[in-house]
């Protein structure tokens, strides 16, 4: 819920109309804030005086960010942009001289201010208006360029994690398939149990992997599943050890992360000659996932390097991506022995 409001909140400060409604209340308090701090005398002269000077002031601010920024300055016209400006700050003086002017004599008033000491005060005026206006204008840009990176990085992000996501999926399936063939025709009376154990595994992968994140016990039973398959073609020899502990529930991981280092133990580590091992562990300690996968090399099956292909290569690529600074990963292989420690900092749904 607390996100769902984020996002909303996230969207009305983008429309049109929250716009208006805070740039309304912004030039309100521009409008009150010399009888708010100076104490400025409440008269109708004075109170026209400033209502009409800040008006024009206003006006020169919006035909700054809106006309002669994106028309002039944004297209490097800039000395054709400062003349503009001077143009423009001479007009408004002018306007000024001539409502004094006015204004004085509507309320016959003959005391005037002499010009020397209200055109410095009306040119500084207007050309703080134009620098606020022209830093803003160029703030917004910033803050758009910014977030239009930001946007593209990470639709990049979603294409690269989808792609990797893509080698991934048929990748396991084509070795599952393997598996359950090699039963089939073996006519094992295993096969029944295979093939409902496959329908999980196809179940989690096209539905749940699709999700952005997963419960972690989902994760683990989606390698439970796995590992299940892969006992039922594997010879007694083959020790396999897979052990959970802490609590599992409640926490979200991104799906299919942990799977190719299993799947990798089982297609390095399994000999049908030669005594097997192969340990598994999960362990939940506070918010940090301890993920140990660690298993035999058998020359036998040695035909590229244990940490290489599709499978380890994509989850590394994953977890710096995904986890930047939240993820530690050891990777040791001494020839007969492969280890992999993985911690991820997760978080709760």
């Amino acid at each position: 819920m607390p996100k769902y409001i984020l996002m909303n909140f996230k969207f009305n400060y983008k429309s049109r109309s929250f716009q208006i409604v805070l740039h309304s209340l912004v030039w309100l308090f521009f409008l009150s804030f010399p009888y708010l701090f100076f104490n400025d005398e409440i008269s109708v002269v004075h109170l026209t005086k400033h209502v009409f000077r800040s008006l024009l002031l206003i006006v020169l601010f919006y035909a700054n960010t809106q006309v002669f920024i994106p028309k002039f300055l944004s297209k490097n016209k800039i000395w054709l942009f400062i003349l503009i400006i001077l143009i423009s700050i001479a007009f408004y003086i002018f306007l000024i001289v001539v409502s004094e002017f006015l204004i004085h004599s509507f309320f016959t008033i003959h005391k005037f201010h002499p010009y020397y000491f209200f055109i410095p005060k009306s040119f500084f005026a207007a050309l703080f208006i134009f620098g606020l206006s022209t830093s803003y204008k160029v703030t917004i840009a910033w803050f758009n360029s910014e977030r239009q990176m930001k946007e593209l990085e990470n639709e990049k992000l979603a294409s690269e994690l989808a792609f990797l996501k893509s080698q991934i999926n048929p990748h396991f399936l084509f070795n599952t398939l393997n598996n359950v063939y090699s039963l089939a025709y073996k006519k094992s009376d295993d096969t029944p149990d295979a093939i409902v154990k496959l329908s999980k595994l196809m179940r989690y992968m096209l539905y749940d992997s699709n999700e952005k994140h997963v419960f972690l016990s989902k994760e683990i039973e989606y390698l439970q599943n796995y590992i299940d398959l892969q006992k039922l073609r594997l010879p007694d020899k083959v020790e396999i050890k897979f052990d959970v502990e802490g609590n599992v529930e409640g926490w979200l991981i991104e799906p299919m992360l942990l799977i190719p280092f299993v799947e990798n133990a089982f297609k390095h580590g399994v000999s049908y000659v030669d005594k097997s091992e192969i340990t598994i562990s999960i362990k939940i300690i506070e918010n940090d996932l301890m993920f140990l996968v660690q298993n035999n090399i058998h020359v036998t099956n040695i035909i590229e390097k244990p940490d290489s292909g599709i499978g380890l290569a994509n989850v590394q690529r994953r977890l710096s991506l995904l986890y930047p600074d939240k993820h530690k990963i050891a990777i040791k292989n001494n020839n007969d022995e492969f280890k992999v420690v993985l911690k991820i900092s997760l978080e709760k749904c």
